[in-house]
């Protein structure tokens, strides 16, 4: 098992870009260096263990002796809130060497919308016409829900808002609430 070498972050926010330079002014990060490898010798790809898995292919630095590592906004927006594994391989001469590995957290993006949101949204109108209107069940993306008392509506309603504390990284949602004053 390789260590983690340390130039990857420790968090990152899902749909920023990950940009692992001497040259990134924002960051304090470094050119990667790995022992007994430069670029010419071989390719260094970093592969993420996300819901959304992806490899990307390090590039040689201007000098030749490191690496840089650039893994765009969009592929990282794809990652959803929690850890995520990664480790990177080195291939030299059709031989791979495991040269990093680590964890790290991904917070949910604040533009992050749950796909639950719809089926919530489909189970309270249900709850809400129940009395009304007792169907058993109701149709969301064209998959049928069914429930057979409001009871069933009340836990369709909190798992939906457990899944989308999670898919949201628990961020709370905003509610805008009307208020009415009556004057006489």
């Amino acid at each position: 098992m390789t260590k983690n070498l340390g130039y990857l972050p420790s968090e990152i926010i899902a749909g920023a870009a990950l940009w692992v330079a001497d040259e990134n002014p924002l960051n304090t990060f470094s050119d990667i260096s790995i022992d007994d490898f430069v670029p010419a010798a071989g390719i260094l790809t970093y592969r993420f263990a996300a819901p959304t898995p992806i490899s990307v292919v390090a590039d040689a630095n201007a000098a030749g002796d490191g690496w840089t590592l650039y893994v765009e906004g969009s592929k990282t927006l794809l990652w959803s809130a929690g850890q995520i594994q990664y480790d990177a391989i080195m291939v030299s001469d059709a031989i791979s060497y495991a040269v990093d590995s680590g964890a790290m957290s991904v917070s949910a993006s604040p533009t992050t919308v749950s796909q639950w949101v719809a089926i919530r949204t489909s189970a309270v109108a249900a709850l809400a016409a129940y009395a009304t209107n007792p169907h058993s069940s109701f149709m969301v993306d064209g998959i049928q829900i069914s429930y057979r008392k409001p009871k069933d509506l009340t836990d369709i309603i909190e798992y939906c808002d457990g899944m989308i504390a999670k898919d949201t990284g628990r961020r709370q949602p905003r509610k805008i609430r009307s208020h009415f004053t009556i004057q006489r």
